[in-house]
Order: C-alpha cells, then structure tokens, then sequence
C-alpha cells in the first residue's frame, strides 16, 4: 500500500514538471487553463502598473478560459432585488425648449396668469374675462391664425372625418372653414368657422377630447342622435388650459357621436390640435417616494403637507415634500368647491436640490389634465423656467428645461383645472437631470439596488478612459458608507468603477480588478453624504466592453457596545459604530447573536455538541420537568462512552436559579431496548447571556458514574426535586437535522409531540484512570511512602482509610488535591497507622480545576498491604 501511495505521488508530481516546462518540451504549450489565465492576469496587470496598454489578445483569450477555470453562476447577493430600472412611464412626447418670440412671449405670460400659476385658487371671473380678451387680441397676430393652413383635418361640413380608434390625434386649422355649426342649448352660442368629426366608440367608459396646444380661443362639444351633426347635445368647454377646450365624457359603445371643434364667440379661428383616449388606470405599486397625506376635504387646506406657499393663502404655513432627482413619485391630484363656494384645486409640491448646473426633464402620467410648473424652494414664490406645461389625461409627456444654475428647486404638480375632479386621481412624475457639461446618463439606480446591464453599444461619451462606458445617476439615501461593486458576476472583460460628483468631474473613488485577478472591480465602504452620485463602468482598454451586475449597497455590520456581560447590537455604519465605541463586524446582522459568546463544552475530549442558542437567534426552549408532566427527548450518536455530560436552560421562576436541583439524565437505546439513567444533584453556573431582558441562561455539568456505554440513541433530561420550579431545557440552532420530541404523561396517559427545535447539549467521554500506578518505601526513612503514577491533565486527588467498611469518600481522609497537567508524578507521605492496614484512593476529575471539585471519577483502590 505503501508502494502505491508513493507511485501516486511520483506521477503528480511528473505531471506538473512537464506542463511547467517551455515550449521545446515534449509537450509544446500544454498549460493547464489555471495556470495559462494566472499567467495572463499578472502580465496585464505589470502592463498596467507600468502605464502600458494591455494586449487586447490577451483578454480576448481570458474571455475564452475564464469559463473554464470559474465557471458561469451569475451572483447577485442577498437581500438585493435584482431588476433593471422601471421608471412606470409608458413612452411619450418629448418636448425640449424652444425660444419664443416677443409675441408668444406674452402669450406664455397671460396664459399662466389665466390659468392661476401654482395657486389653489384661480382668478376671479372679471379678471379672467378682462385677460381672454387680451389673449384673443394676441392670438389673432400669430401668423398661423391669419391665412389658410392646409393641414390633415376635420370636415368643414358633414359627414364628420371619421375617428376609427383611440388613442388617435390629428391637427388641422379653422381658417376658411365656414360657421356651418352652433353649440345646442345650454351651451353658449358660438360664431366662429368649425370642422366636425365623426366617433363611435367600440366599448363604453369615459373618454376625454383635448384642444390642448391649439394656437386659438378654442371652443369644443359633442353631439349625438339623429344624423350628422346631431341633435342633442352631450357634453361642451370653452376655456380649460386656458383659453383651450377640454372635455371628460362618458360615451356609449355603438352609438355615433359628433365632435365639433369650434372658436370663442364671433372670429375666433385658427390651428388646433384634436386628440381623444379612453381615461387609464395608473397603477402605483411600486414607486420611489409616495405623496405624503393629504385631505381631500374642505377646511383642510392650511395643512396640506406639501402645499408649499399656498398654504399661506389659507392662514396656515409652508410646507414642502423633500425628493431626490431621479426619483419617480406617486401622488393624487383632486378639485373641490371651498366652504365659501370657491373653486380650490390641490398643488403638490416636491422639494430637491440641484448640485450643477443642469438641464430639468420633468415627466408626468396622470389619470387627469395636469399641468407641471418648476419653482424655486423657498417662499415667495420665484419661477425658475421661463414656460409652464399643460398635458391632456393619461398622455406621457417629458418636459425639457433649459440650463439652471445649482440650488434648491421645487416641481409643482397640480390639476390643469380648478374644477373637474372631485375624486383623486392618481398621477407618476418624475425629475430627471441632464448635466450641462455633455455628461450622458445612461441610467438611474436607486441605492441600495442591483442591477444588470452592457457597455456594449453605450458609447463613449466621456473623456476617463479610451472606451465605452455606462454611467449611472446613483441616488444615496443618506449618510453612511456605501459600497459599489460588480464582483459578484460573471463578467470576463476588464472594467474600471469611477465614482464623481458632479458628472465626470472630481473623482470620489475609483477601483481596477478590486474583486481579486483582472476584470472585475469594487469601491468599497466609500463615506458618502446623501445626495446624487455618478458611477461610471467601463473598459480598461479600448475595446474592452461587456456585460455586468451592478450591485450598490450600504456597507453594514453588527455593532457591539455598551455592557460587555449585556451588550446592545444595533446593525449600522463602520462610522456610526465607532462613535458608540463598539465593536464594528462587516455584513454580520444582529440578528445571528453577534454580540455574544456562545457557550461551549468545557475541557474534555468532546464526542458530541449542539451548543444553545444566543439571544437574538430562534428562542425555544422545552419544558423538560417530572414533576411538570412533560419529559423531552433528543437524539445523539457518539463513537465512546460518554463520561460526562453538560446542558444548559432555565427555570420558570427566578428563584429556583440558584438553589441546588435534582436531574434525572437518561440515555436510551431503543433499538436494543435497553436504558442507563443518572439521578444527580447539580448545581447552575450562572452565565452572562440574558434572553429578553428576564431569563439568564443556567449551564450543568455531570460527570456519569460509570460511563454510559450507549453510543447511539436518545437522551432525556428531566429536572426531579422541585415541584413548583418548571426546568426548561434551552434548544439549540447548531443540531445534527433530527427533531427533538416531548412526552407528556398525565394520569398514566401518554402523548407524544414533535417539538419545532432541537435540544443543546454536550457529550464528553470518560475519563481515563491514572496509570501505572506504584507505592513504593521511602529508603531510609520509616513509615514513609512514595506514590508514583501517569494521568491525563486533571484534579488528581489521594485519600485513605483504614476501616475496611468506609463508605468512600463519606468517611475517607484526603491526602492531597492539585491540578497538573498530563504526565509522571509522584507525592510522598507517611503512613497513617503503621500497625493497621490502611486502604488508598487515588481519584482523578479531568474538568477544569475548582476550589469545590464534585466527587471524584474512576478511583483507583490499592490496598498498602498489596505493595509493601
């Protein structure tokens, strides 16, 4: 066997001699693939720390042998949802800035007048008519409105252009048209040139018609039955975003209805924009900040908890709704009748704060007509863009700013009208940044997150690295460290993490091949304020691109501090920790018993363990009491006999803790039907672990006099001799996977229950005799004795009598008592009573040393006349 052993040896050792050796070897190139991308991974990263570009080969052929060597298991750690960014926005219209002309200028300016601006109270009704007449006067001067504009639109007379589905849009101009249609009572009157349409709906539901955007005073309403152009009128508007129609209708599946798109009063004409959708559902499962509370109720307006200014208008004060850019908010918007019968309309405002100079892309989805205004955060009231923003139900519509300066901003969302929406509506808005400087986001992350994306095709936009790079808007939550990392991938192309603020300006943090090898990277527990953060990943070459997991997450551990006998553990930054003065351990929660020293099994050759729980983990102990009804059994296998045993648990009443109890311990075999018990009296050493602020935990220790010889069975544990005091034997979260179970016996009736836990205890085995043992005559000096023998470390005592009926050690006398540890020794000593025969026992305790040692185990009984 021997042979053999070293024959394998021999070849392993041949084996990688040969694939060691170069290329004129026998065996020319034959690397194992370990070792040829070792190779690869040193001589890119020399090439690196010489400042030299890497061969491109040389990854291309670590691509190829990373698979070989690592494998493929993509990781994303725990407690992390994996997902790639959704931002809840269905695609829509894009709008970016545009510079006005004087005229729409002052158009823009009577138009946010008219509308109220973000007040919850629009203008009165004589002002409001006073600036329609100035409008009117200005709309007539827009170029579009004065000749002909031979668009795709409505027909001037009947049979209306027909609407064949919806969502549907279409544009065209009332100039030239002719006043071929008049509203039917109790609409108002209206002379202005018209175009009809044509709609039957294919389901019945509310739907909404949208002159949003039109150059002119619109004027809009639907009939219906009889022929074109109908002859009852269902539904009209007149002025809505603005001076520009709007109308919520319920209509019928199958029934044809007549839009007319019409002008104000007499002469009113010129370019619209028709569109028409069935009102949407938007859900709001998951989103990144949700509107705080809000009444919808007359009487509540001075509390409105993002009402900003405009609380003030009702006697109450500021309030603002602090977000992050990039995060997506959920909120209601409603209308309602004031107590005094004024019309009142709820403006929410999010505060957020602006690091550079950036570019605002406001995007909004609301259940009804909403309008988006951007404001400077702080009263009074500064409007901090030069336009303001009306958009039609259930339309997705994103908003361009031009370039504003760093500081503290708010959007206000609110209801395009002030009547119209008695019941809250749900709305999504969103405030993304564009940095001025030409940094491209490419995407948002909100911390902690995690997430899978590609380099490839992204582009290179920025000027750290010669390749294609990804750039994330991180939003950090608030103070802590945090750690940005892509080692837990499988990713096999070499990347680099910068981490700045503002976009690709000073770099916070920065790492290449941080995760061990060459490609993948992490900045580790970074300390970091809230805010807005900007991590690029890209290639560390040009070329080098691929995919990755991202994951971000705040770099925690368990905290120790306080009592070192009961200590408090809360689960927080290295740097929070170091300010309670505690004991900082990374990514380990409170929740596994961190703080505390779990209890072990003493000196001893241990044979079997299942140590008890520590506070924090899962608390079960079982009532394991004689006198109580209940006895619990737990499985155990060991290799030896078990010579002493040790357990832990605690009493119903704090008052039996030190008092002396009585144990009956028995290991059962049921296989060969056979039982070996211990009645035993011990008493608790109290430890320093304390479960829910009452019970402390009670640790006992017997030695089993003889050892017990079964070596595969069950165990039962039972406190004997105190009636009213309940021994709860603790359970354990360390167990060999076999269930313990309780019997409960009442009245000579059995019932036996699996118990949800295991039991903790410890087997140790038993201890070993002192050996070669002799008494010997102390030469030259009479009655005088030497006592020579080995032991394993332990108490080793020596006691004598000579009354041959001695109960031992009752009525024996001690001759010494010490610790040593394993060897020879010898003591000598005189005899007690040359003339009568004297007995000896030499006894040895393996536990650790006590100033009041238990009864001694495996004595050994020599009689002096045997020796002499």
């Amino acid at each position: 066997m021997k042979r053999l052993s070293i024959l394998i040896v021999v070849l392993c050792c041949a084996f990688y001699a040969i694939a060691a050796k170069p290329s004129h070897s026998l065996l020319p190139n034959v690397k194992s693939p370990a070792i040829e991308l070792a190779e690869l991974e040193d001589m890119i990263a020399k090439a690196k720390a010489s400042e030299q570009t890497p061969d491109p080969a040389w990854t291309t052929r670590i691509r190829e042998l990373v698979p070989l060597v690592r494998g493929h298991a993509s990781k994303v750690p725990a407690g992390l949802e994996a997902f790639q960014v959704e931002r809840g926005f269905a695609p829509g219209e894009v709008i970016r800035p545009t510079e006005l002309t004087p005229l729409e200028q002052q158009i823009r300016a009577l138009e946010f007048e008219l509308s109220g601006g973000p007040s919850f109270q629009g203008v009165d009704r004589v002002t409001f008519a006073s600036l329609k007449e100035e409008l009117n006067a200005l709309y007539a001067q827009r170029p579009e409105n004065r000749e002909r504009n031979p668009l795709d639109q409505g027909s001037s007379v009947c049979p209306g252009a027909v609407v064949p589905e919806v969502p549907w849009g279409d544009t065209g101009t009332t100039v030239g048209m002719g006043n071929d249609y008049n509203p039917i009572s109790p609409c108002g009157l209206s002379a202005s040139n018209d175009v009809i349409y044509e709609f039957t709906p294919l389901s019945t539901q509310t739907y909404s018609i949208s002159l949003a955007a039109s150059s002119y005073d619109t004027y809009l309403y639907v009939n219906t039955d009889g022929g074109c152009p109908g002859t009852t009128q269902v539904a009209c508007n007149d002025d809505f975003f603005g001076l520009q129609s709007y109308i919520e209708v319920v209509l019928n599946a199958g029934q044809t209805y007549y839009i007319i798109v019409d002008g104000y009063s007499t002469g009113r004409e010129g370019d619209y924009v028709l569109f028409i959708d069935d009102l949407c559902e938007i859900p709001i499962p998951s989103c990144d900040v949700l509107e705080c509370f809000e009444n919808p109720i007359p009487g509540f307006e001075t509390v409105d908890c993002n009402g900003s200014c405009q609380n003030v208008e009702f006697g109450g004060s500021e309030s603002w709704q602090e977000i992050t850019p990039f995060q997506t908010v959920c909120g209601l918007g409603f209308t309602y009748l004031t107590v005094a019968g004024n019309p009142f309309r709820d403006v929410d405002t999010y505060r957020f704060t602006v690091t550079e100079p950036c570019s605002l892309a406001l995007t909004i989805n609301a259940e009804f007509a909403s309008q988006m205004i951007v404001i400077q955060g702080s009263c009074p009231y500064v409007f901090a863009t030069n336009f303001f923003t009306w958009t039609y139900a259930c339309s997705t519509v994103t908003f361009v700013t031009d370039c504003i300066q760093p500081g503290t901003y708010a959007l206000a969302v609110l209801p395009a009208s002030q009547t119209g929406y008695s019941e809250p509506r749900n709305y999504r808005a969103r405030v993304d940044l564009i940095p001025c400087s030409g940094c491209q986001v490419d995407e948002y992350l909100q911390a902690p997150g995690t997430g899978a994306w590609n380099t490839c095709g992204a582009g290179n936009d920025n000027d750290l690295r010669p390749s294609e790079e990804y750039t994330f808007a991180v939003n950090i939550p608030y103070d802590g460290n945090w750690t940005f990392s892509t080692c837990d991938d499988d990713s096999i192309w070499d990347e680099v993490l910068y981490l700045t603020s503002p976009c690709y300006g000073p770099i916070y943090g920065a790492d290449d091949d941080g995760c061990g090898g060459v490609g993948l990277s992490v900045i580790s527990c970074l300390p970091l304020t809230a805010g807005t953060y900007y991590l690029t990943v890209e290639g560390y070459s040009e070329g080098d691109c691929g995919p990755f997991v991202l994951n971000v997450f705040e770099c925690l551990g368990s905290c120790c501090y306080g009592d070192p006998l009961y200590p408090a553990c809360d689960y927080v930054s290295q740097s929070d920790c170091n300010a309670l003065g505690g004991a900082w351990t990374a990514q380990e929660p409170c929740s596994t018993g961190a703080c505390y020293v779990r209890p072990d099994c003493g000196d001893g050759e241990v044979i079997f363990s299942q140590l008890p729980v520590v506070p924090g983990e899962l608390f079960g102990p079982s009532q394991s009491d004689s006198e109580g009804g209940f006895r619990v059994y737990e499985d155990y296998s060991v290799s030896s006999a078990i010579g002493s045993i040790r357990f832990w648990g605690v009493f119903a009443f704090q008052e039996c803790d030190t008092v002396p109890h009585g144990f009956e311990i028995t290991f059962i075999d049921s296989v060969n039907n056979q039982t070996q018990t211990y009645n035993v009296t011990l008493t608790a050493n109290e430890l320093p672990l304390v479960y829910f602020g009452v019970y402390q935990l009670l640790e006992y220790t017997a030695e089993l006099n003889p050892p017990c010889t079964i070596t595969d069975g069950w165990l039962s544990i039972a406190e004997t001799s105190s009636p009213t005091c309940y021994f709860n034997w603790f359970n354990t979260v360390l167990g060999n996977g076999q269930l313990g179970y309780t019997i409960l016996q009442n009245e000579s009736q059995y019932e036996i229950v699996q118990l949800p836990v295991e039991m903790a205890f410890c087997l140790s085995a038993g201890c070993v005799a002192p050996d070669s043992v002799t008494i010997k005559l102390f030469p030259d000096v009479p009655d005088a004795y030497t006592l020579s023998w080995w032991q394993p470390a332990g108490v080793v005592r020596a006691w004598w009598s000579t009354d041959p009926t001695a109960v031992f050690p009752a009525t024996y006398t001690e001759l010494f008592n010490f610790y040593v540890p394993e060897g020879s020794y010898s003591n000598s000593f005189f005899a007690p009573d040359p003339s009568a025969e004297v007995i000896y026992v030499l006894t040895l305790d393996c536990g650790v040393p006590t100033s009041a040692a238990g009864v001694p185990t495996n004595p050994v009984f020599m009689k002096l006349e045997d020796i002499k």
